[in-house]
């Protein structure tokens, strides 16, 4: 079950309370906890110096309590002792592996794509019908990384609580990785996806398509007795963090539409910047979208503005 994210980005230093040590290392964890006493402040000695360990962990701090109250209250009735306490509060302030979080057992080439609860399998089956994308023109297979005879075909699944894409080959992880980033959601950033069997380093995801995932995988996008992917919680507008790239005031369910028509082929567009957008000038976001931050006369005006000032 070999997989793409053998450690965190953070396993070689991990920041607690700004404090940097290597993971798996108690020693340096006690050092960490330790050098956050201020300076300024004695520290009590006790009978087993653990440089200041026990006593940081048993301070009135926001950033741990929420994760040690229970462990305190243990330790204060008798039921922990110090040394317990201590071991225990450790092991829990230390984050988990990304993969034990993410794992499944596999041996197809998979992508795990989301991680929040059970979908169910007539949502699954939406998603398998759409997330391979819309068949590629005969030019577009031309600029392919790799040559295929047809589309990659990807199958939504779960394992759990995890929201699963399963592909055919490694040829088909790197064709759909390139389709969804050059041809379906072009013009977008991308983020890593968590695979496993694949030798492929660079397994991204455009933002949007991303999201669509979560969503997924969150209960907010299900399928409906249609089989067609559907907002299904109560509609609001998108603010920041989730307005695609500036479009705050747009519906949830209009930009799961629109995404979804992506997907299936009904909807082709490279993802631009903001449009200018606003309510006061715009009442149909489709024709905002159509807009430009500059009109073409303006930008041809632009260039020749640069072509004439650039040195011979």
């Amino acid at each position: 079950m070999a997989s793409n994210v053998d450690q965190q980005p953070w396993d070689d230093g991990v920041d607690i309370c700004g404090q940097s040590v290597p993971m798996d290392n108690d020693e340096g964890w006690r050092r960490a906890v330790a050098s956050m006493k201020q300076k300024d402040e004695p520290m009590e000695s006790t009978e087993d110096d653990d440089g200041g360990l026990y006593e940081r962990l048993m301070r009135d701090d926001a950033r741990i309590n929420a994760q040690l109250s229970d462990l305190r209250a243990a330790h204060r009735a008798g039921a922990l002792d110090r040394e317990a306490f201590s071991a225990q509060a450790l092991e829990r302030l230390r984050p988990k592996p990304l993969r034990d979080m993410l794992e499944v057992d596999a041996s197809d080439p998979i992508a795990v794509v989301g991680r929040s609860k059970a979908v169910d399998e007539a949502t699954l089956r939406a998603l398998s019908s759409i997330v391979s994308g819309p068949r590629s023109s005969p030019e577009e297979r031309k600029r392919w990384p790799v040559s295929l005879v047809q589309d990659p075909i990807i199958k939504a699944t779960a394992s759990g609580d995890r929201l699963v894409l399963r592909f055919r080959g490694e040829d088909d992880v790197k064709v759909w990785c390139w389709k969804m980033a050059h041809q379906v959601f072009a013009n977008e950033g991308a983020g890593l996806l968590y695979t496993q069997n694949v030798s492929f380093e660079y397994p991204c995801a455009p933002t949007n398509l991303s999201r669509l995932f979560r969503y997924v995988s969150e209960g907010t996008i299900a399928s409906d007795e249609s089989g067609n992917l559907v907002l299904a919680v109560p509609d609001r507008t998108l603010a920041y963090p989730d307005a695609e790239y500036g479009f705050e005031g747009e519906l949830l369910s209009r930009w799961v539409a629109r995404t979804v028509g992506r997907l299936n082929g009904t909807e082709r567009y490279a993802t631009r910047d903001p449009p200018g957008f606003t309510s006061g000038e715009d009442d149909d976001l489709d024709t905002a979208f159509e807009k430009r931050w500059v009109s073409k006369a303006e930008e041809e005006d632009i260039d020749r503005a640069f072509a004439d000032d650039a040195p011979e």
